[in-house]
């Protein structure tokens, strides 16, 4: 699976943070606020189209659900329609109406099957975005607290220079 714009800018930052030069005898570091601030605004808009992903999936969710609602409606209509067919012949009359009965049973239960599978489809897609954006938004709150440290240390290092 391909990595993600969001991804890709997190693992910038994570080796700027890496590759940051450690202030002696402290745990902060100084990275270069124009560097983290542009991987920062390149998160920012890459984090809109993962939503825009995100949503085309759930439209595609529906569409499937509105398909075989549709395909499901066919063949049950498929199945009226020859039911209503056989039962005008006289002498079929019983087996027609046998027939008929199995078809719209067999099209109630692909109905079901199609439904079934559809809602399945949706729930892991949702699942699996709602885990994404989960992850995503620690990675993003854990960065803001790095970038947040490395400013205060800038800070207080500027003070201590005068």
């Amino acid at each position: 699976m391909q990595k993600s714009k969001v991804e890709n800018v997190l693992g910038e930052i994570d080796i700027l943070i890496y590759e940051a030069r450690r202030i002696p005898l402290s745990d902060y570091i100084v990275i270069d606020c124009r560097e983290i601030s542009s991987l920062i605004d390149d998160l920012k808009d890459a984090i809109p189209s993962e939503i825009r992903e995100s949503r085309q999936l759930l439209q595609e969710r529906e569409r499937i659900i509105e398909n075989a609602k549709a395909e499901a409606k066919s063949i049950v209509d498929l199945a009226t329609a020859e039911r209503d067919r056989l039962i005008s012949e006289h002498n079929v009359t019983r087996m027609a109406n046998e027939q008929a009965a199995d078809i719209i049973r067999a099209a109630q239960q692909e109905e079901r099957t199609l439904r079934s599978n559809a809602m399945a489809y949706a729930d892991d897609i949702f699942n699996y975005i709602s885990a994404r954006t989960d992850e995503m938004v620690g990675i993003i709150q854990k960065v803001h607290e790095t970038v947040q440290q490395a400013h205060q240390s800038l800070h207080e290092e500027r003070l201590r220079d005068g």
